[in-house]
């Protein structure tokens, strides 16, 4: 599959502008992180087919990512992805779940990844692991709805797809630390 990415940041604009803007598309593919490439862009790209829960944790890091280093409006970011990767209505939410609980505590959750990922500081790791990393822990220390497995399995899958030669190393380290803890903290002491 292509991957563009830009690296240049969005011209300020109103909100209202932009939903206003016929050409809206146009705008949000020039200067997303992310931009959708176009069906017939290229005949050899592959459909990829990702699970409901993994396509809602990639639309999650998508628009977290394009917040850490632009000012785009995270409503309008993830409205467009939604619309743009035709999720179904619990992967949808779920995303937005995400999103929204990421960013409620960030804070709380990059002061967390400063502890286990002591090698870098948190504004030093790639946008892409740090958005990782912000997602699985919040999955393991806030939610705890899905078993820590899975949210390491997941964590490392979008690492390979998204991040760099070593990303998906690196999420595994820093997650494994953080497990290790947090099972020692909540087990009984016999």
């Amino acid at each position: 599959m292509t991957s563009h990415v830009t690296s240049y940041h969005a011209p300020s604009i109103e909100p209202k502008d932009f939903l206003n803007s016929s050409n809206s598309e146009d705008w949000f593919e020039r200067n997303s992180l992310f931009p959708c490439d176009d069906e017939n862009d290229d005949e050899n790209d592959e459909l990829v087919y990702l699970p409901g829960r993994r396509m809602s944790r990639v639309i999650a890091l998508q628009v977290l990512a394009e917040m850490d280093v632009t000012d785009h409006i995270k409503d309008v970011v993830l409205s467009w992805l939604l619309e743009n990767n035709n999720l179904d209505e619990s992967s949808g939410f779920f995303a937005s779940y995400l999103v929204d609980s990421v960013l409620d505590k960030i804070n709380e959750i990059d002061d967390s990844i400063s502890i286990y990922a002591t090698a870098w500081p948190i504004s030093q790791v790639s946008i892409v692991d740090r958005n990782v990393l912000r997602i699985a822990f919040f999955e393991i220390i806030f939610d705890r709805d899905t078993p820590y497995q899975i949210v390491v399995s997941e964590a490392v899958e979008i690492a390979k797809l998204f991040g760099g030669d070593s990303s998906p190393k690196f999420v595994n380290g820093v997650l494994g630390a953080l497990i290790d803890n947090e099972i020692l903290e909540n087990s009984p002491i016999f």
